[in-house]
Formats: C-alpha cells, sequence, structure tokens
C-alpha cells in the first residue's frame, strides 16, 4: 500500500529549508518601518540646526496710471528683483535639543524592538523545525508499524485459510492493524499541524 508514503512525501517535500527571510513575517515588517520613519525624524530634527540658503525673485510690469485705460497706448514700467536669503539657527532655547534626543531614543527603541522582533523569530523557526521533524520520524515509525501489521494481518489470514489458524488469531491481527492505521493517522495529523506551525514561524503564513 502506497498510499501512505506518497502522503508523507507530500508532506516533507520543500518544507525545511535553512534559509528563510525576516521580511516575511509581518510584525517585522512593521518594526522596519517604523525604525525607518524614526531614523527620518532624527535626520529632520538634526537638519534643522544647519543653516538654510534660500533663492527668490520676482518680475512684475505695472502701467501706474490714474484711469482704468490699460488696453491703450500708455508706457509700462518693468520692476524686478533676485536675491539669496541664509537663514542661520541661532539659540532657541533646550527645546529643539530635547526634541533631537528624543528622536534619537526612540529610534533606538525600535531598532531594538526590531531585533528582539527577528530573535523571536528566530526562536520560532527553531522550534517549529524540531516539532515538525520530530512529527514526521514519528510518522514513519507509524508508517512502519502499519507494514509490520499488514504483514502480520496477511500471514495469519493464510494460515487461517490452510487450516492452522483460528479465529481469534485473525481477529487480534486485524484489530493490531487498526490500531497501527489509528496511530499513524494520528502521527500524521500532528505533522500536518507541525507543518503549518513551521510555516506560520517562517511568515509563508499569515
Amino acid at each position: 500500500m502506497n498510499w501512505y508514503t506518497l502522503s508523507e512525501e507530500g508532506l516533507k517535500s520543500n518544507i525545511l529549508d535553512e534559509a528563510y527571510n525576516y521580511e516575511d513575517r509581518k510584525e517585522i515588517q512593521l518594526r522596519t518601518i517604523a525604525a525607518e520613519l524614526n531614523d527620518y525624524n532624527l535626520r529632520r530634527y538634526k537638519l534643522s540646526r544647519v543653516p538654510v540658503i534660500s533663492l527668490f525673485g520676482s518680475y512684475a510690469k505695472n502701467a501706474q496710471r490714474n484711469s482704468f485705460n490699460f488696453f491703450n497706448e500708455g508706457d509700462w514700467f518693468t520692476s524686478s528683483i533676485v536675491g539669496v536669503k541664509m537663514t542661520v539657527p541661532i539659540f532657541e532655547g533646550f527645546a529643539k535639543k530635547a526634541r533631537i534626543e528624543t528622536a534619537r531614543l526612540n529610534l533606538e527603541k525600535s531598532k531594538n524592538d526590531l531585533q528582539l522582533a527577528k530573535e523571536s523569530m528566530d526562536y520560532d523557526v527553531i522550534q517549529a523545525r524540531i516539532k515538525f521533524k520530530s512529527a514526521v520520524l514519528t510518522a514513519d515509525v507509524q508508517s512502519q508499524n502499519i507494514r509490520l501489521a499488514e504483514e502480520v494481518f496477511n500471514t495469519t489470514r493464510k494460515k487461517y485459510d490452510q487450516g492452522l489458524g483460528s479465529n481469534q488469531e485473525i481477529y487480534d491481527a486485524q484489530t493490531e492493524l487498526k490500531v497501527a492505521q489509528t496511530n499513524y493517522y494520528n502521527a500524521m495529523y500532528d505533522a500536518i499541524t507541525s507543518r503549518v506551525d513551521y510555516l506560520r514561524a517562517v511568515g509563508k503564513l499569515p
């Protein structure tokens, strides 16, 4: 009987790849974004202490007449201005320094949260791998038990057909086969749930 062997192979296929991506976990994605935003916020406050140079200019034409006759012939006077403006921050109290320090602390906290989330994911993946490997090993053992129980049952039935066995032996062998099958089904269920836990740990499932 190969049906259970096939299901085992399908269960094991491409499941325990060593590499996984932190960014596949939603909580790590959110913590990464939070760290990036806090970094930009700190840069913003730091740049507020840098002198700012800006270029400005204007261009205009004016008729400068006493009556509303702009569409008639007359002189127009042009005025224009171009300039450079530099703003130099001077002492503004300690509020700006406090904002920079707060932004720096928020950045460090977000980085710590991100690192903690990655370490938590590493732990989850390790535990899920151990659980899954153990469940698959148990399923393998139960699969072998089914084969052994089938051999015993078939041998007992042949003996019975040849008049060398009893109904009780047939019943006992059949019972052992059913127990082996039940144990295998339970082991496969544990392996499937362990696979789901592993996929969730590496961020492949929500």
